[in-house]
């Protein structure tokens, strides 16, 4: 037997009852063939599936949770996650004005751009140089962008909106003085946000208008928690310097989608908010001032019903957007006005007495409105007695053609009934809250001079004028004759001039039209003129000025050329007459032309003080520095009785 015939051995037959058919590979040389039964066959089969199915469901789960992790935003998306939501207002509308809110129902165009808030907008150029500078969404491959572009969009297809549930007060603080809220906002409803996928970019978005938006509505009640006064001190404030700084609190707001809530609490957010610019009123940045924009158009004062009455029309700019007033009879748009009266005292700017009380008419706006009227009605206080110093510093200044600076208060109440003309209509009262809230308002206004200046005295005679001597001194007698007409505006109030203190000087003929109207400016009578001083003017040779007020009457005038004019009569008696310094020439000539020519022409020039009754108010006012001027004849036999006439 050769070498290699000894290592080779014959193979052994299988037996008959083993499987070739898995080939050589299955059989061993070295183990023993392993026979499977048949269900142990199916279940390794099974196995092997199921091995397969769960590697490639939790592949599939991994895949879904990365992709639904890349719409999450960083920490540097995330704080601006409220630019993605964009709104315009449509329309306000004012249903209801209770006693301790305001419902205002608000339909804006809003929506969210959902391609910015998850992530899938297209970045290109210097905004995706700057996401992959911050690690922002969106910088990844071509595919999986594309991926996830396609799958948000079905999601939000799906979606469609968020529903927002804001269940707890909202507060609206100024920045600056955030100690009390200024207002408290309550959504009376849940609201609808849409998702909008394709929103114009950022870029386009400030010259795109709003088509792609959505409408909402929210309904909402405002209730004022700050006093009117605070409120109308912010609102000056937020204009003068153009913006609105305040903090917004909310305690939670509800998201819902597809039946799946969150919920988010104690949100506070400062924000700077734009002061829009309005029609008719200066652009903010620049103070508000209520007297450059309130116009007195007219006013009238008369006695009724024994009170001293008071009308007057004024109105304001019409600053509200045209395109946001509603027209009357629709529901579309923004429903302004002031429904009701509301209080008002008017006092002098330095002081705080009231000298009137006075009641608003309704108020609406009208869009075809160039300006919004403002009409009020009221009386002067009956009171004003006590302090007859006010009314007589407010008359003062009227009647010598000068402003008034005066405040405007509210009142917490009426105290008297609508004296105007009365509206066709059920005038509801104010609101409880405003009305609490009024008095809290001062805003400080000027009565405007009358123009042209108002000749009050129309003229001054002295009738049966006598002049004579007494204990060395000239005197003079007769009656003091005061013709007065008020300015339309007063025509009405019923005027009684109880006494008059004349200051008067007196010419040989008429006055000079260029002497002035205020002979105290001159020089004290009876000082001689001096260097650089005022000189008496021309012809004057006397002054009348008693030392006390002539008692005198009032009657209304007989002449049909002033039906509305008032004639005032006070005896002179024996007061003396003051001889002018160096005019003693001047006063020889008059005497002359009276004795030997039968009269002369005299001339009066000067001021007069005056007390007053007003029909409707107790006390008496006083009136100082009247200017007066008139001319009258002194005839030989009224001239000269001699000593002690």
């Amino acid at each position: 037997m050769s070498t290699k015939s000894k290592g080779k051995r014959k193979a052994a037959t299988p037996p008959a009852d083993v499987d070739t058919a898995a080939g050589p590979s299955e059989s061993s040389p070295l183990l023993p063939p392993i026979t499977l039964p048949a269900p142990a066959r199916r279940t390794f089969a099974w196995s092997t599936v199921l091995i397969a199915l769960g590697s490639t469901l939790l592949a599939a789960v991994l895949f879904i949770g990365l992709l639904a992790a890349s719409y999450r935003p960083s920490e540097s998306e995330l704080a601006s996650i409220q630019d993605t939501v964009h709104y315009s207002l449509e329309s306000v509308h004012v249903p209801a004005l209770t006693n301790d809110s305001i419902t205002v129902n608000v339909t804006i165009r809003a929506g969210v751009d959902a391609d910015a808030a998850l992530g899938t907008q297209r970045l290109e150029g210097e905004a995706r140089t700057q996401a992959l500078e911050h690690g922002w969404r969106g910088v990844g491959a071509v595919w999986w962008e594309s991926l996830r572009r396609r799958v948000g969009r079905v999601v939000i297809r799906k979606v469609g909106a968020v529903n927002v549930r804001i269940a707890e007060p909202v507060h609206i603080f100024d920045s600056h003085f955030g100690t009390v809220p200024l207002i408290r906002v309550d959504f009376l409803e849940p609201f609808d946000v849409p998702l909008v996928s394709g929103a114009p970019s950022s870029v386009d978005k400030g010259k795109a208008d709003d088509a792609w938006l959505r409408p909402v509505v929210v309904q909402v009640a405002v209730r004022p928690v700050a006093s009117i006064g605070e409120l109308w001190a912010f609102t000056r404030r937020a204009w003068a310097q153009g913006e609105a700084r305040v903090v917004v609190g909310i305690e939670k707001v509800e998201a819902g989608v597809l039946g799946y809530k969150t919920e988010v609490t104690d949100l506070s957010k400062r924000l700077s908010l734009a002061v829009p610019a309005l029609p008719n009123l200066p652009h903010p940045g620049r103070p508000l001032s209520l007297n450059s924009l309130l116009t007195l158009d007219a006013y009238h004062l008369s006695t009724s019903n024994s009170a001293l009455s008071i009308i007057a029309n004024a109105s304001v700019p019409n600053f509200i957007p045209r395109d946001l007033i509603a027209p009357p009879h629709q529901d579309r748009r923004l429903r302004l006005g002031l429904p009701f009266q509301l209080p008002f005292s008017v006092s002098l700017a330095n002081s705080t007495t009231p000298i009137a009380h006075v009641l608003t008419a309704p108020v609406t706006l009208r869009p075809e409105s160039e300006h919004i009227a403002l009409s009020v009605a009221g009386t002067i206080d009956s009171s004003i007695s006590s302090h007859s110093d006010l009314l007589s510093t407010f008359l003062q200044n009227y009647l010598h053609g000068l402003p008034n600076p005066v405040v405007i208060r509210g009142s917490a109440a009426a105290r008297f009934p609508f004296p105007g003309p009365v509206p066709p209509y059920v005038v509801p009262p104010p609101p409880a809250w405003l009305l609490a809230s009024l008095p809290s308002l001062a805003v400080p206004l000027e009565f405007p001079a009358h123009v042209p200046k108002p000749q009050v005295v129309k003229s001054v005679t002295i009738d049966n004028m006598r002049i004579g001597e007494k204990a060395g001194k000239m005197t003079a007698s007769g009656t003091v004759v005061v013709v007065v007409e008020l300015p339309d505006e007063m025509a009405g109030v019923d005027v009684d001039v109880g006494a008059v203190l004349p200051n008067v000087l007196v010419f040989d003929g008429p006055a000079p039209d260029d002497a002035g109207s205020d002979p105290g400016a001159g020089l004290e009578p009876g000082e001689p003129d001096g260097p650089g001083e005022p000189a008496y003017p021309p012809r004057a040779f006397g002054r009348i000025r008693p030392d006390a007020y002539l008692s005198s009457t009032t009657s209304r005038s007989t002449d049909p050329a002033h039906p509305r004019a008032l004639v005032v009569r006070a005896p002179l008696v024996d007061q003396e007459l003051l001889v002018l310094s160096g005019r003693d020439a001047v006063l020889s000539d008059f005497v002359s032309k009276v004795v030997f020519k039968g009269g002369a022409q005299a001339g009066i020039l000067g001021t007069a003080d005056v007390k007053a009754g007003m029909g409707g108010i107790a006390g008496t006012v006083d009136i100082r520095r009247l200017p007066v001027r008139g001319e009258f004849w002194v005839g030989r036999q009224r001239a000269w009785l001699g000593s002690g006439a």
